[in-house]
């Protein structure tokens, strides 16, 4: 993941308008649990997202690919919201579970906010969007902060898809 990043700071060097070097950067420095480093990166790209500099696809979706892991066989990615949350049910994360093919999504996690009970309380929440049932899903697993640690929220993500968490609540208003 080093030799990637440094490639990435390389290649941004010479094309600093090229934002698809950035997540990948991004990605890398995730992967390489330099979590600072892809935060920074973060700020650059959400910046440029700010100025209407990014390409058009990313200034209508009003998120980024900054992270991916593998589970069982299968590739997740984590998309982090360019918008900051200011009400509730806002995302913030999301992240797209592929099947073994590699070409549909299986299941989609996001991190919502929630209303804050306690000045120290959770502040964001792990939900599911069952593509299944149309349901949503929401698991007893949050965050008090807003910038979530991307291995925190592999973790809690590997924890579901592990059957090691189940649902604390879901509701299917579809129904």
């Amino acid at each position: 993941y080093k030799k990637s990043a440094i490639a990435y700071v390389q290649a941004i060097e010479l094309d600093n308008e090229n934002y698809e070097l950035y997540y990948k950067l991004m990605k890398s420095y995730n992967s390489g649990k330099e979590f600072k480093k892809a935060d920074s990166i973060f700020s650059i790209v959400k910046t440029a997202f700010e100025n209407n500099k990014l390409p058009k696809e990313d200034m209508e979706f009003k998120a980024v690919s900054i992270a991916q892991f593998e589970w069982n066989g299968q590739i997740a990615t984590v998309r982090k919201s360019l918008v900051d949350a200011k009400e509730t049910l806002d995302i913030t994360y999301k992240v797209f579970l592929q099947n073994k093919q590699g070409d549909k999504v299986e299941r989609r996690f996001v991190v919502e906010k929630t209303t804050q009970i306690e000045k120290d309380g959770v502040k964001y929440l792990l939900c599911e969007q069952d593509k299944k049932t149309g349901g949503h899903i929401t698991y007893p697993y949050g965050w008090t902060v807003d910038n979530i640690p991307v291995d925190d929220l592999e973790k809690a993500v590997k924890l579901v898809l592990d059957g090691k968490m189940t649902q604390g609540a879901s509701s299917n208003f579809n129904k």
